[in-house]
């Protein structure tokens, strides 16, 4: 088979791949789901760590989000298809073309349309996960009316923003020569460093409220074990998590001097101040042992990578005769960048467990890190059970389905690993 010219190849070779992973996908759920079945009695591990009843909770939620899971799955596998292979694509091109558009205008259409499209056929099902699911298990504390608030104002810095990049991500791929990726890799990554600056400041603050911490005991000794690793902030935040979910969490985000440490407002009524201590100086390690750099680094490459493929696959014939397109690809960029945002992912899913072992190795060290710092490797477990009882995280998740889904370590892997 030539594959330099038949369309045939590509769309076998993406077909395969897509049920594979589809399929794979299925599996996985399947062995996940056997897991929970497998310990129906508290693990000993967990004895006198956790009552029997949290522990059958946690199972309920890890097995009524598989089963939704399982359902999200076959609906984003069906749109796909369809959107692909329906000729959808080739109508509303030829559409765009009957108005003679400018090639960046005309491009900036297709893609936003298409993409909000897409998004539009996702909202009932993440409306059914927020308030059936989520609230169900006690998760969700976010009104219809705040739920809508928060889907138009994403829309809108969608629009914002998502609309001028893209124009400006068209415009290299049409006017600047064969090396347009190699000027499009260095546009992205300056706007990616950028909006690491502009996201704690001004994106953040349009969805939640952040207020200094009160002074008092916890920021005093937050404050002292910062400077006690050598970790330089803007300051310490809450966030009012609350108003959305009664899951927790700690993170801090910003670059550089802008380095802020946010704290759910759900983990501070949570938390002792000694685990909240072992918690941030986890967060802390990250960046101490080069974590956040390290991910940086990885992603920038694995981008320039796929932009790279990108310039190749972008000039080849049959990946636009396999979805109904016969006209010169030089004039269909915008429908190459379509389609290989859609179909890359089916090519590089086998990846997942590669980036998820880097992730779990960079929490076991931050973990380390914490108990080093805090000489409390107590306070370390405690913290972690009840993130665990609390979010109902799954307790025994099956090891293949852990390496191509979480990008944490389970908590009995966590506390097992500083024990």
């Amino acid at each position: 088979m030539n594959t330099q010219t038949n369309p045939s190849f590509f769309l076998i070779l993406f077909l395969s791949f897509f049920f594979i992973e589809l399929l794979l996908n299925f599996f996985l759920d399947f062995l996940n789901q056997k897991s929970i079945l497998a310990h129906p009695s508290l693990p000993s591990f967990f004895k006198d760590k956790m009552s029997i009843d949290v522990y059958k909770k946690t199972q309920e939620y890890t097995s009524t989000k598989l089963s939704f899971n399982k359902w999200n799955l076959l609906f984003s596998s069906f749109i796909t298809l369809i959107v692909l292979f329906s000729g959808l694509l080739p109508w509303f091109e030829d559409l765009l073309t009957s108005f003679h558009l400018n090639p960046i205008l005309h491009g900036s259409l297709f893609l936003v349309t298409l993409l909000l499209f897409v998004s539009l056929l996702n909202i009932p099902l993440g409306v059914y996960n927020t308030f059936v699911i989520e609230g169900r298990f006690g998760f969700n504390k976010m009104t219809f009316k705040l739920y809508i608030q928060d889907t138009l104002k994403s829309a809108l810095l969608g629009f914002l923003i998502g609309v001028p990049f893209l124009a400006v991500f068209l415009w290299f791929l049409n006017f600047t020569g064969n090396n347009w990726w190699g000027w499009a890799f260095l546009f992205m990554t300056s706007f990616q460093l950028l909006m690491l600056v502009l996201y704690p400041t001004f994106i953040a603050p349009l969805f939640n409220k952040f207020k200094p911490l009160d002074e008092g005991v916890l920021k005093e000794e937050l404050l002292t074990l910062a400077k006690k690793t050598d970790f330089t902030t803007s300051g310490l935040f809450v966030m009012d998590g609350s108003k959305r979910s009664s899951h927790s969490n700690a993170y801090f985000t910003g670059f550089g001097k802008m380095r802020r440490i946010v704290l759910f407002d759900t983990l501070i009524e949570q938390m002792s101040l000694d685990e909240l201590k072992s918690i941030l100086c986890h967060e802390i390690g990250h960046y101490k042992r080069g974590h956040i750099y390290k991910m940086l680094f990885f992603s920038l490459a694995f981008q320039g990578v796929g932009l790279f493929i990108l310039s190749l696959a972008i000039k080849w014939q049959p990946l636009y005769t396999a979805f109904g397109f016969e006209k010169n690809p030089e004039s269909l960029k915008h429908v190459g960048l379509f389609l290989f945002m859609t179909t890359f992912s089916t090519f590089t899913f086998f990846l997942g467990p590669l980036m998820n072992y880097r992730s779990r190795k960079h929490e076991f060290e931050a973990d380390a890190f914490a108990i080093e710092n805090t000489e409390s490797p107590k306070h370390m477990e405690t913290a972690l059970l009840k993130l665990a009882e609390k979010n109902l995280s799954n307790l025994t998740p099956h090891p293949w389905y852990s390496a191509f889904h979480y990008s944490h370590p389970s908590i009995y892997e966590r506390i097992k690993a500083f024990k």
